[in-house]
Order: C-alpha cells, then structure tokens, then sequence
C-alpha cells in the first residue's frame, strides 16, 4: 500500500470488521485513522440483512489507532462504492460530536 490515505477494510481474529484510513505500516504493526466497526446482522422474519455502524472505540476521543498484524487477518483496499458510506458516516459521527460540545 502507498503512503497516502487509503480507504481499507480490516478483518480482525476477533471477528470485528473495521473500515478506516490506512496511514503506514511497518513489520509488526499497522497504523488507521477513524476506523468504524461494521456489523451485519439479519433481519428475522424478512429474509434480509441490516449493516450497522459505530465509531470503532466509541468511547475514546483518539482517532489513530495501531493495530498489530498478528491480530490481522486480512487488509483491502475499500471498495469504491463504500468509500462515500464511510466518508457519510464519518460526517455524522463528526455532527453529533460537535452538536455534543
């Protein structure tokens, strides 16, 4: 991957699926910038499934976050018809963080 903000979705060995900004990496470690962790969950009774979003670690104000590759799955690059979804939820949470102040 570049040096340049990449968007990316991580698969954790926990199982968490995160979408972020991808900022560096070296041997043992990746840096991400407002990861968001999405959850599908389905939808009983109407055969269908429901993506959920929230802030990766809600409850702190960092944003950077530095996550070690053996608890790394994969990483790929976001697909361009998420990046705008990412991009829209980032604005909401940045809104009700503001309006919250």
């Amino acid at each position: 991957m570049t040096q340049d903000k990449d968007y990316v979705v991580v698969k954790l060995i926990s199982g968490e699926t995160v979408m972020a900004m991808f900022e560096g990496e070296d041997d043992k470690y990746v840096k991400v910038e407002y990861p968001v962790q999405i959850k599908t969950m389905v939808v009983p009774g109407l055969n269908r499934e429901s993506i959920h979003a929230a802030p990766y670690c809600q409850y702190s104000e960092s944003t950077s976050f530095v996550l070690e590759k053996s608890h790394i799955i994969y990483i790929k690059k976001l697909h361009k018809n998420s990046v705008s979804h990412y991009k829209s939820f980032m604005r909401s949470c940045d809104e009700a963080m503001t309006y919250r102040d």
